[in-house]
């Protein structure tokens, strides 16, 4: 008997690399097959099809999902992935795996029938063939996506037929039935081929699949669609960025295996812990990750769709908890003490006879009870992202076991400037250092706030600055999920935020849109030209893009974990002024976390800007304390370490500003030698205008945006003062008058000569 079952201890022996085209990396950009940098940009495709206008618009990217309810046959069968439709259930496996289909006597329309749903591509042509046997057959027929074709009548021997159909959607039903009454038909060896292709997307069509004693079947006819698509795509030109979804968990798993359950808020419901749970979604993402291999179409994996968990998340009888762990992880932490006593730290810190509920972690948490103040917080969330990465970790190296040139990365969704995205488990510095590149999902759209448009370019030059590697959003909103506004706004900012996020380091993204939604992109070609033609313009400067991407980091901004714990709204204020003000300075903004001071990353000639955080991990404390470049404080200082006890921190060369734009453009002004940015006709800063400068070899070159509604009239460029002249716009090669406009939301890179 045939099966496939991947075994996940032997795969790198089972699955040998083979050579396929992996695009390089070179920092946070990618480096084509020609030795050029290419940025992508294309849709998520829910059909799985590629449109001939979005192929003509200039996309080069697409995301497609296929998640383990499709990849891994439902243990529901009684023959591995065909399901009778009626309770009649006369039709069994004979000769070795070979249908039989008995008939009715009854003339009334009823029948017998074995069939299996299959995902196609849509719009193409599709060969079905089988072999066929006959004693005294009649009124049997074969029904694929609606159209019916009787079988042989009579006695014959085994005989090969078959019949072309047009798919009109991702999926067709193929069944066999029996009408009338027949000694037996027995049907083998089914293929259903899109012509001129090569993948057989039917699965067991010999019918010799069973199931193992252990573990989970592999849907053959799943895995060899998602082949016929990255085929398809290579014909077209096109890269897909392929989401795998363990989220879609088909109901069967949950009722054969209770045990793998846990409640959760967001979609991934299994335990991750559970040994059964991780062979399941494992099997799923090294048989996609076999699919994939030697398809130069193949971009990445997104490993997890809007990953968090929260172990202290539970419904009795739903999951095992996570109590005892957390307890047995406190006790590796703080260390049991002599002859098995609790240490007083662990003491002072955990009351472990009151933990009466697990789930008043949370409670107590949303409240800023207890569990904050005496620092027990703290300790749950570094044990919670432990679970999830750990999770992660399994992820990524069972696509690596395959292949460990495959890159993978996920869509991280939970703002990291936030307070709430803390008990999560989405730690982005711990996750993505298991990840190939930086993915997150996230976006701005025509009414984002101040906040919303300077978060979305903070989020990337964070993620360059935590990890220097390609940063990829995977689930980029730019219309909003519900919106009827058909306004030229949507194209204004489809094309700011594909160039923005290029300069900031994004230099992968994917929009989205639901289907349900009334503005869809699909349905605005206008929308579609506007990042077509904007990533054709970011390709054709890439060399003059990434010199301003690696203009040089003077100012870190502390990202503090424990300043968004203890002083949320404070911290955040401080760190959109800060960011902003360096916005209007030219400057590049880069993060610094409290782990990378830690470890000694904090180069020593940085201007270090700490953003009213009252708390800092104490881990950093020391490199802190010594370092010996320039401080500036904004607000408060930190007095007080991660569990909110009191610490003595003596910052070097430090200047406290208050937290107000002016003065922290102020303070930085005085540490910026060479001075180049934009100014209004009253010698104004530009509010919310993201400039950046840099000084090359050949001149000066300036890449600047105005994310605001109005335009800004009256604009001229200063260098130290002096008006620059004789610019010309890149872009669109015109020349840049001493005095000129800026649009809303329309990106300028202006080159000035030496």
């Amino acid at each position: 008997m045939k099966k496939r079952l991947i075994c996940l201890l032997t795969a790198a022996l089972l699955l040998p690399s083979q050579a396929m085209a992996v695009y390089e990396t070179d920092g946070m950009n990618f480096i084509g097959p020609d030795g050029n940098i290419k940025f992508f940009d294309g849709y998520n495709i829910y059909n799985q099809t590629v449109s001939r206008e979005m192929v003509d618009s200039g996309a080069n990217i697409l995301q497609v999902e296929m998640g383990p309810r499709s990849t891994i046959v439902s243990e529901e069968f009684e023959i591995p992935s065909w399901t009778p439709t009626t309770a009649d259930r006369r039709m069994a496996k004979i000769d070795s795996g070979s249908l039989k289909l008995s008939g009715t006597s009854a003339y009334d329309g009823t029948y017998s029938e074995m069939s299996q749903s299959i995902s196609v591509l849509n719009d193409k042509y599709y060969r079905i063939e089988f072999d066929v046997k006959g004693v005294n057959a009649l009124g049997n027929i074969v029904v694929a996506n609606g159209i019916e074709k009787f079988l042989p009548t009579g006695t014959y021997d085994w005989q090969r037929v078959g019949f072309t159909v047009s798919s009109s959607s991702t999926s067709m039903d193929i069944a066999f039935r029996s009408y009338n009454t027949t000694d037996g038909i027995w049907i083998d060896n089914i293929t259903v081929t899109e012509l001129g292709g090569q993948y057989n997307v039917i699965n067991n069509g010999d019918f010799e699949q069973v199931f193992p004693d252990e573990g989970f079947l592999v849907n053959d006819g799943a895995i060899n669609y998602v082949k016929s698509l990255m085929a398809d795509y290579e014909s077209k030109g096109m890269n897909a960025v392929v989401l795998l979804s363990p989220h879609y968990i088909p109901e069967w798993f949950w009722t054969n295996y209770p045990e793998a359950y846990y409640y959760q808020e967001g979609f991934l419901e299994g335990d991750v812990t559970d040994a059964t749970y991780l062979k399941f979604i494992k099997t799923h993402v090294q048989a996609m990750a076999e699919a994939v291999l030697g398809f130069d179409s193949f971009h990445s994996f997104v490993l997890t769709n809007e990953p968090v968990y929260n172990t202290s998340y539970y419904s009795t009888g739903k999951g095992h908890g996570f109590e005892d762990d957390f307890i047995a992880y406190l006790k590796n932490r703080y260390g049991e003490g002599t002859l098995g006593f609790i240490p007083e730290q662990l003491r002072t810190n955990w009351d472990l006879g009151t933990l009466a509920r697990w789930d008043d972690i949370d409670d107590d948490r949303e409240s800023q009870n207890d569990i904050v103040s005496d620092g027990k917080f703290w300790d749950f969330m570094e044990f919670n992202d432990k679970i999830f990465g750990d999770f992660h970790k399994e992820l990524a190296d069972t696509v690596h076991a395959v292949d460990e040139t495959l890159p993978v990365h996920t869509k991280l969704y939970r703002n990291v400037f936030s307070r709430d995205a803390l008990d999560y488990g989405t730690d982005f510095e711990d996750l993505n250092s298991y990840f190939d590149y930086n993915g997150f999902d996230g976006g701005m759209d025509y009414n984002s706030s101040r906040e919303g448009y300077l978060f979305i370019r903070m989020m990337e030059d964070f993620a360059n600055s935590v990890s220097n590697k390609p940063t990829v959003n995977s689930e980029n909103h730019i219309i909003p999920d519900d919106c009827t506004d058909y306004s030229e706004k949507h194209v204004l900012i489809a094309g700011a935020d594909l160039w923005q996020g290029i300069i900031h380091g994004r230099t992968a993204s994917v929009a989205w849109s639901w289907d349900y939604s009334p503005c869809l992109i699909s349905k605005r070609p206008d929308v579609q030209e506007a990042i077509g033609t904007t990533l054709e313009d970011a390709n054709r400067l890439a060399k003059e893009i990434e010199k301003v991407q690696n203009s040089d980091k003077n100012f870190y901004i502390l990202y503090s974990k424990a300043g968004l714990l203890y002083n949320e709204d404070a911290y955040l204020s401080a760190c959109y002024n800060a960011y902003e003000a360096l916005w209007s300075l030219g400057q590049r903004a880069s993060f610094i976390t409290e782990k990378q001071i830690a470890a000694g990353k904090l180069p020593n000639d940085a201007v270090l800007v700490i953003p009213s955080t009252s708390n800092i991990d104490e881990d950093a404390l020391a490199n802190l304390n010594s370092f010996a470049g320039k401080t500036i404080v904004i607000g408060t200082a930190p007095s007080k370490n991660e569990y909110n006890r009191s610490i003595s921190v003596s910052l070097k060369n430090a200047t406290t500003v208050t937290d107000s734009i002016d003065s922290i453009r102020g303070a930085f002004e005085a540490e910026i030698d060479s001075l180049i940015t934009l100014k209004d006709s009253d010698g104004n800063y530009l509010d919310l205008t993201d400039i950046r400068a840099v000084e090359t070899e050949d001149g000066i070159l300036i890449n600047v945006c105005n994310n605001t509604w109005e335009e800004i009239s009256g604009v001229s460029v200063y260098k130290d003062g002096v008006k620059l002249t004789g610019g010309v716009n890149l872009i669109d090669n015109s020349t840049v008058a001493d005095t000129f406009t800026l649009d809303a939301f329309k990106p300028m890179l202006i080159e000035f000569s030496e």
